[in-house]
């Protein structure tokens, strides 16, 4: 679950830095404030993501209140 909302908000801030990109060419403002806060988001996306590949190599050892019981 983590990965699809890290993942989907990448895709999202990828196409706003793109719009903003584009417009700050045409009209010449100043697009600093949006530049910042695309970038937050982006680095808080890929930290998220990054927390998703680390815990999906660290495994506990034994076995965990989930495994499957044994039928007797």
């Amino acid at each position: 679950m983590l990965t699809v909302v890290a993942t989907g908000a990448l895709v999202l801030h990828t196409r706003v830095a793109g719009t903003a990109a584009h417009a700050s060419l045409q009209a010449g403002m100043d697009f600093s404030a949006v530049r910042l806060q695309l970038m937050v988001d982006a680095a808080a996306a890929l930290v998220v993501l990054g927390l998703v590949m680390i815990l999906g190599f660290v495994k506990p050892r034994g076995a965990t209140p989930w495994a499957a019981q044994p039928v007797s």
